[in-house]
């Protein structure tokens, strides 16, 4: 989610290049450190899924049948509140 939208993003910078470039600078910094912030929540975001999705190959094979979200959470010590939030749409893959 962006903070400020693309098209307001271009008016200030139009805004700014000409009146003032120390507020553009700034301007443009953040900008950058939104993108590197929304890009470290999605490799974090990627990384659980796969930890997710390993601990429910491991324990379907381990117990013949669909793992629970319990079962994961003592595998894998990932929050439950985290594990329900991807749990359902991983399981849909299975």
């Amino acid at each position: 989610m962006k903070i400020i939208d693309d098209e307001l993003y271009k008016d200030l910078e139009i805004l700014l290049s000409k009146r003032n470039k120390k507020l553009l600078n700034r301007l443009q910094d953040s900008r950058e450190y939104e993108d590197s912030i929304i890009r470290a929540r999605r490799v974090k975001s990627e990384k659980i899924r796969a930890r997710i999705r390993e601990s429910i190959k491991k324990l379907s094979q381990e117990y013949k049948k669909q793992p629970t979200r319990y079962q994961i959470h003592q595998d894998t010590k990932i929050a439950y509140i985290t594990l329900k939030k991807y749990y359902d749409e991983i399981i849909k893959e299975f």
